[in-house]
This record gives C-alpha cells, structure tokens and sequence, in this order.
C-alpha cells in the first residue's frame, strides 16, 4: 500500500533543516522517505508477520 509518511512519492522535503537550507543553498532539498525507504509502498502486513517489528530491527538484536 502507499505510504502515507511521503504520500507515495518515496521522497519527503527536509523541512527540520528548512530554513538552513535556505540560508545556505536558497533551494528546497528533499530526502529518502524514512518510513518506505525511498521506494513510496509500505507492506501492510510487514508488521504483523514480524510480531509488530521490522525484519531489519530483529536483524540488529541478533547482532
């Protein structure tokens, strides 16, 4: 399903940053989406199949 973190389009702008950007570049930058990674589809049953964790967090625990 779409993410509705970057509203599909896998790119979100860094608005944190918004007016130091500015400062410095006076254009808008945008960044990867955290929550689909970039790609704009999150799985809706990732989650839930995991025990409401992500596979990449279970990775880190195992480390």
């Amino acid at each position: 399903m779409r993410c509705e973190h970057c509203q599909g389009v896998g790119l979100v702008a860094g608005l944190e940053w918004a007016h130091v950007i500015d400062s410095l570049f006076r254009e808008q930058v945008w960044w990867p989406c955290h929550e689909c990674k970039g790609s704009g589809i999150v799985s809706c049953c990732e989650g839930s199949e995991q025990g409401g964790q992500l596979p990449e967090v279970e990775k880190k625990e195992d480390e």
